[in-house]
């Protein structure tokens, strides 16, 4: 089995101070929430594949409840 490494890009992200806090997530989750909805969304329309959609978030395909390609 042949791994690929990613390469990833950053871009930051504006958001009011002690927002995470009030969804009850530490900055970190936040963080990995953000990585998830922005790979999620394409997936749901069909742009990326669940393997794609996986690879910039931190958790595995499992956690997002993608069927594997």
């Amino acid at each position: 089995m042949t791994t690929h490494s990613v390469v990833l890009k950053e871009t930051p992200v504006a958001y009011p101070e002690g927002f995470p806090q009030m969804l009850k997530m530490s900055d970190m989750e936040f963080v990995a929430e953000i990585r998830v909805l922005a790979a999620a969304k394409p997936y749901e329309m069909s742009r990326l594949t669940a393997g794609k959609a996986a690879q910039p978030a931190p958790k595995n395909r499992a956690m997002y409840d993608l069927p594997a390609t």
